[in-house]
C-alpha cells in the first residue's frame, strides 16, 4: 500500500508581473511539494525491469526504509507559448542510494481544447 500527496502552488504573476518583458509573455511561476510513503509489492518489483530497451541500467526501485517517507520539492515556469512548462525538482532524502538523481529538470505540455 502506498500513500502519495502532491501540492502545487501557482503564484499567478506575483514575481513576474514586476519584470516588464516577462509580464508581456504572461509567464507564471509555481512551486511543487510531493510526498510518498508505503511499500512496493513483490509482484511490481518483478515486473519493473532493471534495464531499458537499449540494455542500459535503469534507476532501481526501492521500498521505503525505516518508515521514512520520500520528499521532493520543485519550482518552475509555466504558460510558455500557453502550452508548456519547465521545472526543476530536488530530492530531499534517500540521497545516499546508488544511481539516484538528486536534481531533475522536467518539461511539460498542456493541450486544452
Amino acid at each position: 500500500m502506498a500513500i502519495h500527496s502532491s501540492y502545487t502552488h501557482h503564484f499567478e504573476g506575483v514575481l513576474f508581473n514586476h519584470i516588464p518583458w516577462i509580464n508581456k509573455l504572461k509567464l507564471r511561476n509555481f512551486a511543487v511539494h510531493k510526498v510518498a510513503y508505503g511499500t512496493i509489492s513483490n509482484t511490481n518489483l518483478r515486473v519493473n525491469s532493471i534495464v531499458d530497451s537499449e540494455g542500459k541500467r535503469t534507476s532501481p526501485i526501492y521500498n521505503f526504509r525505516n518508515y521514512e517517507p520520500y520528499f521532493e520539492l520543485g519550482y518552475g515556469i509555466e504558460n510558455i507559448f500557453k502550452i508548456a512548462s519547465i521545472g526543476m525538482v530536488h530530492r530531499l532524502n534517500y540521497l545516499n542510494l546508488p544511481n539516484v538523481r538528486k536534481i531533475g529538470i522536467n518539461f511539460g505540455l498542456n493541450l486544452q481544447f
